[in-house]
C-alpha cells in the first residue's frame, strides 16, 4: 500500500490542468468502472465516469470555474481516494503567441526498450505527436536535444522525414545522444542546424545553447550575453542540460559542468527568463533571479508527453499534454519500475507534474 491507502499497482494521478479543466489518468491492474467527482465548498462541481470497465485510461473533467479549489474523489470497484486540486487563473486577453516543447524524442533505429524508454515505438510516437501538434497550430516547436538515440545516419534520416510533416518551424539544440561518434555532431549540423542559434520573435528572444559536450563553455556564455533582449521582452533559453542545478533530480550529470559560472550569468540577466531543458525528463523547476528553469517531459519515457506554452497578458501558461496513448505511457512506467534504479521509478519521475508542468509564470506580459 502507498501512504494514501492505494495499492502500489494502482496509479491515480491528475496529469493536466487548465483554468477550466482537469485530466485524470489511471491504471488499476484490472478492469473496473471509474468515477471522479469534484466538490467545491461542499457542493459537487463536476462528475464524470468511464462508459465501460477499463484497466487503463483517462477521465476529463471540463467546464470548471477558474482559480478554484476542489476535493476530488475517485472511486473504482475495489477502492477510492481523495485528492486536492486547484484550477489555474483564467487567461486575460487574447493569446499572444504559443509554442510546443518536444523534448528527447529519441528517434531510434533499434528493436529494444531501455529502462522504460519506448525506443521501439519512438518513430510512431513522434509521428502521431506531430499530427497532434499540427492541430494545436503553435507558432513554432522547440526541441531541447536527444532528437535521435545514437546519432546515426539512419536515425537522422528517419528524423528528417518525420519533422518534414510539421506545419510550423522548429528549433532544436543537440543532446548527448545526437552527437555520438563517429559523425553525430557533424550530422546534427548538416541535417538539423547550428549548435548555437538565436531567433527574434515578437515579444521575446529565443537563444539556443549547446551543452551537448557537457559544458556551455566561454563561447556559449558569451553567446547568451551578446543576445540578451530588450528589458521589456521575455528571454527563452533552450539547452539540453540544466543551466541551474535543481534540488530534486538526483542524477550527478543533470547540469552543465560549468554551472557555477553559468549561475552568475543567469542571475545577472534583468529580464524575465524561461529556461527549457531536456536530458533528465522529470518535472523539476529551479528559480534564480528573474529566471525559471523547467525540465521538459520526454515523448517516450514516463510521464510521456510534451509542453504547450502560451502567452497571455497575465503570464506564461505552461500545460502538460499527455501522450496520445495512456496504455503506452503505463507500459513505460511499468518497465521503468522493474528496471532497478530508484531514479527510474514512476513515482519519482512523475512527482511535481501538476505543480511545474501545469502552471502560470511571470505575471503580466506586454502585448
Amino acid at each position: 500500500m502507498t501512504t494514501d491507502g492505494v495499492a502500489r499497482d494502482v496509479r491515480i494521478e491528475f496529469v493536466r490542468r487548465t483554468h477550466d479543466s482537469a485530466t485524470l489518468a489511471f491504471a488499476l491492474g484490472h478492469t473496473s468502472q471509474m468515477r471522479a467527482s469534484l466538490a467545491s465548498q461542499g457542493e459537487i462541481a463536476a462528475t464524470v465516469e468511464t462508459a465501460d470497465e477499463e484497466a487503463i485510461g483517462r477521465l476529463l473533467l471540463a467546464g470548471l470555474p477558474s482559480d478554484a479549489v476542489f476535493e476530488a474523489t475517485i472511486e473504482w470497484d475495489s477502492g477510492s481516494v481523495t485528492r486536492p486540486f486547484r484550477t489555474l487563473p483564467a487567461p486575460e486577453g487574447d493569446e499572444m503567441w504559443s509554442f510546443v516543447v518536444l523534448a528527447d524524442p529519441h528517434v531510434a533505429h533499434q528493436t529494444r526498450h531501455r529502462q522504460g524508454r519506448l525506443l521501439v515505438e519512438a518513430r510512431a510516437v513522434l509521428r502521431e505527436t506531430i499530427r497532434e501538434v499540427n492541430g494545436l497550430q503553435p507558432d513554432f516547436v522547440l526541441m531541447p536535444g536527444d532528437l535521435t538515440n545514437r546519432g546515426t545516419t539512419e536515425e537522422y534520416g528517419i528524423l528528417q522525414d518525420l519533422l518534414a510533416d510539421l506545419a510550423c518551424p522548429y528549433l532544436a539544440v543537440a543532446g548527448d545522444h545526437d552527437v555520438k561518434p563517429p559523425r553525430g555532431r557533424e550530422l546534427f549540423q548538416e541535417r538539423i542546424g547550428p549548435l548555437n542559434w538565436v531567433e527574434d520573435h515578437e515579444g521575446f528572444v529565443i537563444v539556443g545553447c549547446d551543452t551537448s559536450a557537457r559544458q556551455l563553455g566561454r563561447s556559449g556564455k558569451d553567446w547568451i550575453k551578446n543576445h540578451l533582449p530588450k528589458k521589456d521582452q521575455l528571454l527563452l533559453l533552450v539547452s539540453h542540460r540544466q543551466l541551474i542545478p535543481d534540488d530534486y533530480i538526483v542524477d550527478h550529470d543533470k547540469a552543465a559542468e560549468d554551472h557555477p559560472s553559468i549561475r552568475s550569468l543567469i542571475k545577472s540577466i534583468p529580464t524575465p527568463t524561461l529556461i527549457l531543458v531536456g536530458h533528465k525528463n522529470v518535472p523539476a523547476r529551479a528559480n534564480l533571479g528573474h529566471a525559471v528553469q523547467l525540465n521538459a517531459p520526454q515523448l517516450v519515457q514516463y510521464p510521456c508527453g510534451y509542453l504547450l506554452v502560451r502567452g497571455f497578458r497575465n503570464g506564461v501558461y505552461v500545460t502538460f499534454q499527455p501522450m496520445f496513448s495512456e496504455v503506452l505511457n503505463e507500459f513505460s512506467r511499468w518497465t521503468a519500475n522493474t528496471s532497478g534504479p530508484e531514479r527510474m521509478e514512476g513515482t519519482y519521475r512523475a512527482r511535481g507534474t501538476m505543480e511545474h508542468w501545469n502552471n502560470v509564470y511571470f505575471g503580466e506580459l506586454h502585448d
